[in-house]
């Protein structure tokens, strides 16, 4: 059960690196950006749909373990044609509805920007609706995102810095200001390339130390609280975007996610 759930850990961590990553994963922050920009992705993408596999090794030959429910969770996300977030739905196993563990929709203001996102939820416990808002400064920047339940009870926040346009912190809150929970910092070279990103947790410890290429991929991650060095291998298809990311831990393959994309013609 340790290994099970020390896996299930490293996914999630792997996740919230992804979602954080995303906001900040460009060259540049001149101008407003869409969700195709803030994910890396190249083309007129209009759904991505993510598998996870487990990786085992028998007899020296690599095999897949289908992921295993509340553990390892796809992803399938529809963008609408301006390149903006429609639905972001959570999974387990290959099937969809039936598994849902989390489901968002966005809804978007005049100005294209996200204000609102409604958030289901699943674990295999009695289903909980929440709401996403979003806020921004004058300068039409994103400051705050904050979750509430569905009784108006505030869950969680994440608070955005900036400087010369680029995210340089997430702070992540709890039910209030005072419950702090972990601090990202972004740190880049002077092309505005993503060099790395480092999460503390409440403490001020350093938690997980990621390093990206030239083109914002993720290539390292250190984990210090679960004391697990992580490499990260990638195929591309025509477009330039991952279509297959391997995990390796001690230069074995420990994990991997399929990824699917189609494309607005």
């Amino acid at each position: 059960m340790y290994k099970i759930k020390n896996f299930t850990v490293l996914i999630l961590a792997l996740f919230t690196t992804t979602l954080l990553v995303s906001c900040q994963n460009l060259k540049s922050q001149t101008k407003e950006l869409n969700d195709w920009q803030h994910l890396n992705l190249s083309g007129k993408v209009k759904t991505i749909k993510e598998v996870n596999y487990r990786l085992k090794k028998e007899s020296g030959k690599i095999t897949r373990i289908e992921s295993e429910p509340l553990w390892d969770h796809n992803r399938l996300i529809q963008f609408d044609k301006n390149g903006n977030k429609l639905k972001e739905i959570l999974y387990s196993k290959n099937q969809i509805p039936d598994t849902i563990w989390q489901e968002y929709n966005y809804q978007y203001g005049r100005n294209g920007k996200k204000i609102k996102a409604d958030k289901f939820q699943k674990w295999g416990y009695p289903s909980t609706d929440f709401i996403i808002t979003y806020n921004y400064n004058k300068k039409g920047k994103l400051i705050d995102q904050i979750t509430f339940d569905s009784e108006g009870k505030r869950t969680s926040k994440l608070r955005f810095t900036y400087l010369s346009n680029r995210i340089i912190k997430i702070v992540e809150y709890g039910s209030s200001d005072e419950s702090l929970k972990t601090t990202t910092e972004f740190e880049y070279d002077d092309n505005f390339n993503l060099l790395m990103t480092k999460e503390f947790d409440n403490n001020g410890d350093l938690n997980v130390l990621s390093e990206f290429n030239d083109n914002g991929t993720l290539q390292k991650q250190n984990n210090f609280k679960l004391k697990r060095n992580l490499t990260f291998e990638y195929e591309f298809d025509s477009e330039n975007n991952w279509i297959k990311k391997t995990i390796l831990e001690k230069e074995e393959p420990v994990y991997l996610i399929d990824r699917q994309i189609d494309y607005l013609e």
